[in-house]
Protein backbone atom coordinates (compact mmCIF):
# COMPACT_ATOMS: atom_id res chain seq x y z
CA UNK A 1 0.00 0.00 0.00
CA UNK A 2 2.92 2.31 0.69
CA UNK A 3 4.08 2.40 -2.89
CA UNK A 4 0.63 2.61 -4.54
CA UNK A 5 -0.04 6.25 -3.67
CA UNK A 6 3.23 7.62 -5.17
CA UNK A 7 2.55 5.67 -8.41
CA UNK A 8 -0.93 7.14 -8.73
CA UNK A 9 0.44 10.64 -8.14
CA UNK A 10 3.14 10.06 -10.76
CA UNK A 11 0.59 8.88 -13.33
CA UNK A 12 -1.54 11.94 -12.61
CA UNK A 13 1.44 14.26 -13.13
CA UNK A 14 2.32 12.51 -16.43
CA UNK A 15 -1.28 12.81 -17.68
CA UNK A 16 -1.43 16.46 -16.65
CA UNK A 17 1.87 17.16 -18.37
CA UNK A 18 0.65 15.47 -21.59
CA UNK A 19 -2.56 17.50 -21.49
CA UNK A 20 -0.69 20.76 -21.07
CA UNK A 21 1.78 20.01 -23.83
CA UNK A 22 -0.99 18.85 -26.25
CA UNK A 23 -2.62 22.28 -26.06
CA UNK A 24 -0.82 25.37 -27.25
CA UNK A 25 -1.55 29.03 -27.58
CA UNK A 26 -3.07 30.12 -30.88
CA UNK A 27 -0.36 32.24 -32.53
CA UNK A 28 -1.00 35.70 -33.87
CA UNK A 29 -2.24 35.34 -37.43
CA UNK A 30 -0.97 37.24 -40.46
CA UNK A 31 -2.55 40.34 -41.87
CA UNK A 32 -3.16 38.80 -45.32
CA UNK A 33 -2.64 35.73 -47.49
CA UNK A 34 1.02 36.43 -48.14
CA UNK A 35 2.03 36.35 -44.46
CA UNK A 36 -0.54 33.80 -43.26
CA UNK A 37 0.63 31.66 -40.31
CA UNK A 38 0.61 27.85 -40.61
CA UNK A 39 -1.46 25.83 -38.16
CA UNK A 40 -0.55 22.25 -37.26
CA UNK A 41 -3.15 19.61 -38.03
CA UNK A 42 -4.04 17.62 -34.90
CA UNK A 43 -2.94 20.38 -32.52
CA UNK A 44 -5.36 22.02 -30.07
CA UNK A 45 -5.16 25.79 -29.78
CA UNK A 46 -6.34 28.20 -27.09
CA UNK A 47 -6.19 31.96 -26.78
CA UNK A 48 -7.35 33.99 -23.84
CA UNK A 49 -8.42 36.88 -26.01
CA UNK A 50 -9.09 37.40 -29.71
CA UNK A 51 -9.46 41.12 -30.11
CA UNK A 52 -12.62 42.30 -31.85
CA UNK A 53 -12.67 43.93 -35.29
CA UNK A 54 -9.38 42.28 -36.31
CA UNK A 55 -9.05 39.65 -39.06
CA UNK A 56 -6.19 37.14 -38.80
CA UNK A 57 -4.91 34.85 -41.58
CA UNK A 58 -3.74 31.22 -41.14
CA UNK A 59 -3.29 28.24 -43.47
CA UNK A 60 -3.07 24.44 -43.50
CA UNK A 61 -1.62 22.28 -46.27
CA UNK A 62 -0.95 18.70 -47.33
CA UNK A 63 -4.63 17.68 -47.49
CA UNK A 64 -5.18 14.77 -49.89
CA UNK A 65 -8.27 14.28 -52.06
CA UNK A 66 -10.83 12.40 -49.98
CA UNK A 67 -9.46 13.63 -46.64
CA UNK A 68 -12.08 15.48 -44.64
CA UNK A 69 -10.91 18.59 -42.78
CA UNK A 70 -12.71 18.93 -39.45
CA UNK A 71 -12.85 22.08 -37.32
CA UNK A 72 -13.98 21.84 -33.70
CA UNK A 73 -13.84 24.40 -30.93
CA UNK A 74 -15.57 26.74 -28.52
CA UNK A 75 -15.43 30.46 -27.90
CA UNK A 76 -16.67 32.55 -25.00
CA UNK A 77 -17.70 36.22 -25.34
CA UNK A 78 -15.66 38.40 -22.97
CA UNK A 79 -17.86 41.50 -23.05
CA UNK A 80 -21.46 40.59 -23.88
CA UNK A 81 -23.45 37.69 -25.30
CA UNK A 82 -23.94 39.32 -28.68
CA UNK A 83 -20.37 38.68 -29.79
CA UNK A 84 -19.95 36.51 -32.88
CA UNK A 85 -17.03 34.69 -34.48
CA UNK A 86 -16.35 34.27 -38.18
CA UNK A 87 -14.08 31.40 -39.28
CA UNK A 88 -13.86 31.08 -43.05
CA UNK A 89 -11.97 28.87 -45.50
CA UNK A 90 -10.43 29.99 -48.79
CA UNK A 91 -8.78 27.91 -51.51
CA UNK A 92 -5.36 28.52 -53.05
CA UNK A 93 -6.92 30.95 -55.50
CA UNK A 94 -8.06 32.91 -52.42
CA UNK A 95 -11.69 32.29 -53.28
CA UNK A 96 -14.01 32.04 -50.28
CA UNK A 97 -15.55 28.58 -49.98
CA UNK A 98 -18.58 29.68 -48.01
CA UNK A 99 -17.39 28.04 -44.80
CA UNK A 100 -18.42 30.17 -41.82
CA UNK A 101 -18.83 29.60 -38.09
CA UNK A 102 -21.00 31.67 -35.77
CA UNK A 103 -22.10 29.28 -33.00
CA UNK A 104 -20.20 29.38 -29.72
CA UNK A 105 -19.68 25.61 -29.89
CA UNK A 106 -18.93 24.53 -33.42
CA UNK A 107 -18.04 21.56 -35.62
CA UNK A 108 -17.54 22.13 -39.32
CA UNK A 109 -16.19 19.84 -42.05
CA UNK A 110 -14.88 20.13 -45.62
CA UNK A 111 -14.25 17.27 -48.11
CA UNK A 112 -12.20 18.03 -51.26
CA UNK A 113 -12.44 16.15 -54.56
CA UNK A 114 -9.65 14.81 -56.79
CA UNK A 115 -9.08 17.89 -58.92
CA UNK A 116 -5.67 18.33 -57.26
CA UNK A 117 -3.09 15.96 -55.80
CA UNK A 118 -2.85 18.05 -52.62
CA UNK A 119 -4.67 21.03 -51.17
CA UNK A 120 -3.75 24.12 -49.21
CA UNK A 121 -6.49 26.09 -47.46
CA UNK A 122 -6.41 29.57 -45.93
CA UNK A 123 -8.33 30.20 -42.72
CA UNK A 124 -9.42 33.61 -41.53
CA UNK A 125 -10.63 34.30 -37.99
CA UNK A 126 -12.59 37.44 -37.31
CA UNK A 127 -14.99 38.44 -34.56
CA UNK A 128 -17.28 41.39 -34.59
CA UNK A 129 -18.23 43.93 -31.92
CA UNK A 130 -16.19 42.52 -29.01
CA UNK A 131 -13.37 40.26 -27.86
CA UNK A 132 -13.76 36.50 -27.29
CA UNK A 133 -11.79 33.70 -25.67
CA UNK A 134 -10.95 30.76 -27.97
CA UNK A 135 -10.91 27.33 -26.36
CA UNK A 136 -9.86 23.98 -27.80
CA UNK A 137 -9.73 24.95 -31.44
CA UNK A 138 -8.61 21.73 -33.15
CA UNK A 139 -8.16 20.95 -36.85
CA UNK A 140 -8.07 17.24 -37.72
CA UNK A 141 -8.16 15.08 -40.84
CA UNK A 142 -10.40 12.05 -41.35
CA UNK A 143 -9.95 9.72 -44.31
CA UNK A 144 -13.13 9.50 -46.40
CA UNK A 145 -11.55 7.64 -49.29
CA UNK A 146 -13.68 5.84 -51.88
CA UNK A 147 -13.85 2.12 -52.64
CA UNK A 148 -11.02 1.04 -50.35
CA UNK A 149 -8.47 3.29 -52.06
CA UNK A 150 -6.34 6.04 -50.59
CA UNK A 151 -7.95 8.83 -52.60
CA UNK A 152 -11.20 10.23 -53.91
CA UNK A 153 -12.91 8.78 -56.97
CA UNK A 154 -12.73 11.38 -59.73
CA UNK A 155 -15.74 13.12 -61.24
CA UNK A 156 -14.97 12.38 -64.91
CA UNK A 157 -13.76 9.39 -66.98
CA UNK A 158 -10.14 10.58 -67.03
CA UNK A 159 -10.03 10.51 -63.22
CA UNK A 160 -12.36 7.55 -62.65
CA UNK A 161 -11.31 5.08 -59.94
CA UNK A 162 -10.81 1.58 -61.34
CA UNK A 163 -12.72 -1.17 -59.52
CA UNK A 164 -13.75 -4.81 -59.98
CA UNK A 165 -16.78 -6.77 -58.85
CA UNK A 166 -17.40 -6.38 -55.13
CA UNK A 167 -18.87 -4.31 -52.30
CA UNK A 168 -17.53 -0.85 -51.57
CA UNK A 169 -18.04 2.30 -49.52
CA UNK A 170 -17.91 5.84 -50.85
CA UNK A 171 -18.40 9.41 -49.66
CA UNK A 172 -19.86 12.57 -51.17
CA UNK A 173 -19.62 16.02 -49.64
CA UNK A 174 -22.90 17.71 -50.53
CA UNK A 175 -22.47 21.40 -49.69
CA UNK A 176 -19.62 20.56 -47.27
CA UNK A 177 -16.91 20.37 -49.91
CA UNK A 178 -16.26 19.89 -53.61
CA UNK A 179 -16.66 16.10 -53.75
CA UNK A 180 -20.09 16.13 -55.40
CA UNK A 181 -19.64 13.27 -57.90
CA UNK A 182 -17.79 9.93 -57.79
CA UNK A 183 -16.96 8.02 -60.97
CA UNK A 184 -15.69 4.46 -61.18
CA UNK A 185 -14.46 2.40 -64.16
CA UNK A 186 -14.84 -1.34 -64.70
CA UNK A 187 -14.07 -3.78 -67.52
CA UNK A 188 -17.02 -5.74 -68.95
CA UNK A 189 -17.34 -8.29 -71.73
CA UNK A 190 -19.87 -8.51 -74.54
CA UNK A 191 -23.17 -9.88 -73.30
CA UNK A 192 -22.39 -9.29 -69.62
CA UNK A 193 -24.94 -7.45 -67.50
CA UNK A 194 -23.41 -4.78 -65.28
CA UNK A 195 -25.47 -4.20 -62.11
CA UNK A 196 -25.07 -1.68 -59.29
CA UNK A 197 -27.00 -1.63 -56.02
CA UNK A 198 -26.53 1.47 -53.87
CA UNK A 199 -27.58 1.68 -50.21
CA UNK A 200 -27.54 5.14 -48.56
CA UNK A 201 -26.24 5.53 -45.02
CA UNK A 202 -28.67 8.34 -44.28
CA UNK A 203 -31.62 10.16 -45.79
CA UNK A 204 -29.58 10.86 -48.91
CA UNK A 205 -30.74 9.94 -52.39
CA UNK A 206 -28.56 9.28 -55.41
CA UNK A 207 -28.34 9.34 -59.20
CA UNK A 208 -26.60 6.39 -60.87
CA UNK A 209 -25.49 6.70 -64.49
CA UNK A 210 -23.65 4.33 -66.84
CA UNK A 211 -21.37 5.47 -69.68
CA UNK A 212 -19.84 3.27 -72.38
CA UNK A 213 -16.27 3.41 -73.67
CA UNK A 214 -17.28 6.27 -75.98
CA UNK A 215 -18.37 8.18 -72.85
CA UNK A 216 -21.97 8.20 -74.04
CA UNK A 217 -24.62 7.73 -71.36
CA UNK A 218 -26.36 4.39 -71.91
CA UNK A 219 -28.44 3.96 -68.71
CA UNK A 220 -29.47 5.97 -65.64
CA UNK A 221 -31.76 5.92 -62.62
CA UNK A 222 -32.47 7.98 -59.49
CA UNK A 223 -33.65 7.27 -55.97
CA UNK A 224 -37.42 7.29 -55.68
CA UNK A 225 -37.15 9.14 -52.36
CA UNK A 226 -34.47 10.07 -49.78
CA UNK A 227 -32.93 6.98 -48.24
CA UNK A 228 -34.22 4.59 -50.91
CA UNK A 229 -32.07 1.75 -52.23
CA UNK A 230 -31.20 2.39 -55.87
CA UNK A 231 -30.41 -0.22 -58.54
CA UNK A 232 -29.28 -0.05 -62.16
CA UNK A 233 -28.46 -2.76 -64.74
CA UNK A 234 -27.23 -2.69 -68.33
CA UNK A 235 -26.15 -5.41 -70.76
CA UNK A 236 -22.98 -4.52 -72.65
CA UNK A 237 -22.99 -4.90 -76.43
CA UNK A 238 -19.19 -5.25 -76.63
CA UNK A 239 -15.98 -5.83 -74.69
CA UNK A 240 -15.26 -2.42 -73.18
CA UNK A 241 -14.43 -0.24 -70.21
CA UNK A 242 -17.59 1.21 -68.70
CA UNK A 243 -18.05 4.05 -66.20
CA UNK A 244 -20.33 4.23 -63.16
CA UNK A 245 -21.23 7.72 -61.99
CA UNK A 246 -22.74 8.35 -58.54
CA UNK A 247 -24.14 11.74 -57.54
CA UNK A 248 -26.20 12.90 -54.58
CA UNK A 249 -29.89 13.50 -55.11
CA UNK A 250 -32.43 14.90 -52.61
CA UNK A 251 -29.56 15.73 -50.23
CA UNK A 252 -26.90 18.40 -49.72
CA UNK A 253 -24.87 17.13 -46.78
CA UNK A 254 -21.79 14.97 -46.28
CA UNK A 255 -22.95 11.36 -46.58
CA UNK A 256 -21.59 7.84 -46.83
CA UNK A 257 -22.98 5.27 -49.24
CA UNK A 258 -22.46 1.55 -49.78
CA UNK A 259 -22.64 -0.03 -53.22
CA UNK A 260 -22.20 -3.45 -54.78
CA UNK A 261 -21.13 -4.03 -58.37
CA UNK A 262 -21.67 -7.33 -60.20
CA UNK A 263 -21.06 -8.67 -63.71
CA UNK A 264 -23.18 -11.57 -64.93
CA UNK A 265 -23.92 -13.23 -68.25
CA UNK A 266 -27.66 -14.00 -68.25
CA UNK A 267 -28.86 -17.17 -69.97
CA UNK A 268 -30.06 -16.39 -73.47
CA UNK A 269 -33.76 -16.46 -74.28
CA UNK A 270 -35.07 -18.39 -77.31
CA UNK A 271 -37.76 -17.25 -79.72
CA UNK A 272 -39.26 -19.69 -82.24
CA UNK A 273 -41.27 -18.32 -85.18
CA UNK A 274 -43.43 -20.53 -87.42
CA UNK A 275 -45.49 -19.76 -90.51
CA UNK A 276 -48.25 -22.01 -91.88
CA UNK A 277 -49.43 -22.50 -95.49
CA UNK A 278 -46.54 -20.58 -97.07
CA UNK A 279 -43.03 -19.32 -96.38
CA UNK A 280 -43.54 -15.67 -95.43
CA UNK A 281 -40.68 -13.30 -94.71
CA UNK A 282 -40.45 -12.60 -90.98
CA UNK A 283 -38.75 -9.47 -89.71
CA UNK A 284 -37.60 -9.10 -86.07
CA UNK A 285 -37.48 -5.44 -85.04
CA UNK A 286 -35.59 -4.22 -81.95
CA UNK A 287 -33.28 -1.50 -80.71
CA UNK A 288 -31.03 -4.31 -79.45
CA UNK A 289 -30.21 -5.40 -83.03
CA UNK A 290 -27.76 -3.84 -85.46
CA UNK A 291 -29.64 -1.44 -87.76
CA UNK A 292 -32.75 -2.11 -85.68
CA UNK A 293 -33.96 -5.25 -87.53
CA UNK A 294 -33.12 -8.82 -88.50
CA UNK A 295 -34.73 -10.98 -91.19
CA UNK A 296 -35.33 -14.50 -89.91
CA UNK A 297 -34.49 -17.35 -92.29
CA UNK A 298 -37.20 -20.00 -92.09
CA UNK A 299 -36.40 -23.68 -92.72
CA UNK A 300 -38.94 -25.97 -94.42
CA UNK A 301 -40.19 -28.47 -91.87
CA UNK A 302 -43.08 -30.21 -93.62
CA UNK A 303 -45.58 -29.58 -96.38
CA UNK A 304 -47.25 -26.62 -94.71
CA UNK A 305 -44.89 -25.33 -92.02
CA UNK A 306 -41.69 -23.29 -91.99
CA UNK A 307 -39.91 -22.34 -88.74
CA UNK A 308 -36.75 -20.94 -87.14
CA UNK A 309 -35.39 -20.48 -83.61
CA UNK A 310 -33.18 -17.52 -82.64
CA UNK A 311 -31.51 -16.38 -79.41
CA UNK A 312 -32.63 -12.97 -78.17
CA UNK A 313 -31.33 -10.70 -75.42
CA UNK A 314 -33.24 -11.28 -72.14
CA UNK A 315 -35.25 -8.21 -71.26
CA UNK A 316 -34.99 -6.83 -74.79
CA UNK A 317 -38.09 -5.43 -76.48
CA UNK A 318 -38.78 -7.12 -79.84
CA UNK A 319 -41.53 -6.73 -82.42
CA UNK A 320 -42.48 -9.24 -85.15
CA UNK A 321 -43.52 -8.24 -88.66
CA UNK A 322 -44.87 -10.75 -91.22
CA UNK A 323 -44.44 -9.47 -94.76
CA UNK A 324 -47.17 -9.85 -97.37
CA UNK A 325 -47.12 -12.80 -99.76
CA UNK A 326 -48.78 -12.80 -103.21
CA UNK A 327 -52.22 -14.42 -102.99
CA UNK A 328 -52.12 -14.69 -99.19
CA UNK A 329 -53.34 -12.54 -96.33
CA UNK A 330 -50.62 -11.79 -93.73
CA UNK A 331 -51.08 -13.28 -90.23
CA UNK A 332 -52.75 -11.14 -87.60
CA UNK A 333 -51.03 -11.29 -84.20
CA UNK A 334 -52.31 -10.22 -80.81
CA UNK A 335 -50.43 -7.56 -78.83
CA UNK A 336 -48.91 -10.31 -76.66
CA UNK A 337 -47.64 -12.18 -79.72
CA UNK A 338 -46.53 -9.13 -81.68
CA UNK A 339 -44.42 -7.61 -78.89
CA UNK A 340 -42.00 -10.04 -77.26
CA UNK A 341 -40.03 -9.56 -74.01
CA UNK A 342 -38.41 -12.71 -72.62
CA UNK A 343 -36.51 -13.21 -69.38
CA UNK A 344 -33.24 -15.18 -69.01
CA UNK A 345 -33.69 -18.78 -70.11
CA UNK A 346 -37.27 -18.29 -71.29
CA UNK A 347 -38.52 -19.63 -74.61
CA UNK A 348 -41.57 -18.83 -76.70
CA UNK A 349 -43.12 -19.91 -80.00
CA UNK A 350 -45.01 -17.49 -82.24
CA UNK A 351 -47.12 -19.02 -85.03
CA UNK A 352 -48.51 -17.03 -87.94
CA UNK A 353 -50.95 -18.52 -90.46
CA UNK A 354 -51.10 -17.19 -94.00
CA UNK A 355 -54.65 -17.41 -95.45
CA UNK A 356 -54.98 -17.77 -99.24
CA UNK A 357 -57.19 -15.03 -100.65
CA UNK A 358 -57.71 -16.23 -104.32
CA UNK A 359 -57.70 -12.63 -105.48
CA UNK A 360 -55.83 -11.74 -108.70
CA UNK A 361 -53.02 -9.24 -108.35
CA UNK A 362 -51.29 -7.13 -110.98
CA UNK A 363 -48.47 -9.62 -111.40
CA UNK A 364 -50.95 -12.42 -112.27
CA UNK A 365 -52.65 -10.23 -114.90
CA UNK A 366 -49.29 -9.41 -116.49
CA UNK A 367 -48.37 -13.11 -116.57
CA UNK A 368 -51.73 -13.93 -118.25
CA UNK A 369 -51.18 -11.28 -120.93
CA UNK A 370 -47.73 -12.67 -121.69
CA UNK A 371 -49.20 -16.20 -121.95
CA UNK A 372 -51.92 -15.04 -124.35
CA UNK A 373 -49.35 -13.30 -126.53
CA UNK A 374 -47.26 -16.42 -126.87
CA UNK A 375 -50.06 -18.96 -127.45
CA UNK A 376 -52.81 -17.07 -129.38
CA UNK A 377 -50.82 -14.51 -131.27
CA UNK A 378 -51.02 -10.74 -131.39
CA UNK A 379 -54.32 -10.62 -133.37
CA UNK A 380 -56.22 -12.76 -130.89
CA UNK A 381 -54.80 -10.87 -127.90
CA UNK A 382 -55.88 -7.47 -129.32
CA UNK A 383 -59.33 -8.85 -130.12
CA UNK A 384 -59.69 -10.07 -126.57
CA UNK A 385 -58.60 -6.74 -125.13
CA UNK A 386 -61.13 -4.83 -127.39
CA UNK A 387 -63.90 -7.33 -126.71
CA UNK A 388 -64.28 -8.41 -130.40
CA UNK A 389 -65.40 -12.01 -130.79
CA UNK A 390 -64.17 -12.51 -134.41
CA UNK A 391 -60.51 -11.56 -134.87
CA UNK A 392 -61.06 -11.28 -138.70
CA UNK A 393 -63.04 -8.12 -138.10
CA UNK A 394 -59.77 -6.51 -137.06
CA UNK A 395 -58.72 -6.89 -140.76
CA UNK A 396 -62.03 -6.41 -142.66
CA UNK A 397 -63.16 -3.22 -140.94
CA UNK A 398 -59.93 -1.29 -141.57
CA UNK A 399 -59.85 -2.60 -145.18
CA UNK A 400 -63.38 -1.40 -145.84
CA UNK A 401 -62.63 2.00 -144.38
CA UNK A 402 -59.51 2.24 -146.54
CA UNK A 403 -61.52 1.28 -149.70
CA UNK A 404 -64.11 4.02 -149.04
CA UNK A 405 -61.37 6.59 -148.56
CA UNK A 406 -59.73 5.61 -151.88
CA UNK A 407 -63.09 5.82 -153.80
CA UNK A 408 -63.77 9.28 -152.39
CA UNK A 409 -60.33 10.48 -153.42
CA UNK A 410 -60.83 9.12 -157.01
CA UNK A 411 -64.21 10.87 -157.29
CA UNK A 412 -62.73 14.17 -156.16
CA UNK A 413 -59.88 13.89 -158.68
CA UNK A 414 -62.36 13.04 -161.54
CA UNK A 415 -64.54 15.99 -160.69
CA UNK A 416 -61.53 18.29 -160.71
CA UNK A 417 -60.39 17.07 -164.16
CA UNK A 418 -63.89 17.54 -165.61
CA UNK A 419 -64.04 21.12 -164.35
CA UNK A 420 -60.68 21.97 -165.90
CA UNK A 421 -61.69 20.49 -169.33
CA UNK A 422 -64.88 22.56 -169.48
CA UNK A 423 -63.01 25.74 -168.71
CA UNK A 424 -60.51 25.17 -171.54
CA UNK A 425 -63.31 24.70 -174.13
CA UNK A 426 -64.87 28.04 -173.20
CA UNK A 427 -61.56 29.82 -173.66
Amino acid sequence: MGTTKPIVVLLFIIALTFTVTATTALPEGGTGYDDAVELDIGQEYNREEIVGEKEEFFYIDGIKPGQMVKFEGYFTPLEHDHCSLRLKMHNEDRRELGFEIMDQSFTKVWLPNSDQDSYTYYITIYNRYCSVEMENLEITLEDKFDAGSDTDAGDNPDEALEIEEGSYTGWLSGDSGTDEVDMYSIQVEEGEELSTELIPDSDAGYHIRYYNEDRSQVASTSSDNPGAITRLSYRSDRDQEMYIEIEEHHYNELAEYEFEVTRETPEAAELTVETLNTEGNVILLSEELDNGFKELELDHRDADTWSTTVEVVPGGEYMLEFESVTGFESPELSEMERYVNLGPGESKTIQGTYVQTGEEVEEEVEDEIETVTEEEGLLEMVANILGIENPLLLILVPAAILFVIIVVIILIIGLFIKMMTSKNKED
